[in-house]
């Protein structure tokens, strides 16, 4: 997917990386229930990053998977696998009203 990206493209992207505001002094006030799901090889966002935002988040869980920065693409069904066992986990989330 990356050598797909043109140079120009990139050079886009990181300079908007450098815009980026950091809203970690945010998460405390974040009192739902939250999965945080992390790479265990991601070397964009390490998982050192996603424990500190589970750290700061009172009802938040970690899950850890084998895989890297895109884990939707790389392990689609292990991350299914997590969020329906978190959300059958989690009280607020089960006996929440269901969409139809």
């Amino acid at each position: 997917m990356g050598a797909a990206t043109s140079a120009s493209t990139l050079d886009a992207q990181l300079a908007m990386q450098g815009t980026r505001v950091d809203l970690r002094p945010t998460l405390r006030g974040i009192r739902i229930p939250t999965l945080v799901i992390s790479g265990i090889r991601d070397a964009i966002c390490p998982p050192e990053f996603h424990h500190e935002i589970v750290a700061e988040m009172p009802n938040a869980r970690l899950a850890n998977v084998d895989g890297g920065h895109l884990l939707p693409l790389e392990r689609a069904n292990v991350i299914g696998e997590a969020i329906r066992a978190w959300h059958t986990s989690e009280p607020w989330l089960t006996n929440a009203p269901r969409r139809t």
